[in-house]
């Protein structure tokens, strides 16, 4: 049981992390509540231990990244 639930949790990061990208009209918790986490202290945390950053400076560090390589 535990294991599934690590793999459903792993995937909604996944998306999370794609839509602080994609979705920039969006706000953190917007994103968070659309993959059914309603507790933003939460969702940070698990997005922390997983990409080792918070959402908000995933977000940033993503962007400045894309710029960059459009350049």
């Amino acid at each position: 049981q535990k294991g599934a639930n690590t793999f459903v949790v792993g995937i909604k990061l996944e998306q999370a992390a794609q839509m602080l990208v994609e979705e920039k009209e969006r706000s953190v918790n917007e994103i968070a509540e659309s993959l059914g986490y309603y507790s933003p202290a939460y969702f940070t945390r698990l997005f922390k231990g997983k990409y080792g950053v918070t959402p908000t400076s995933y977000r940033k560090n993503k962007h400045n990244s894309l710029d960059k390589a459009n350049i």
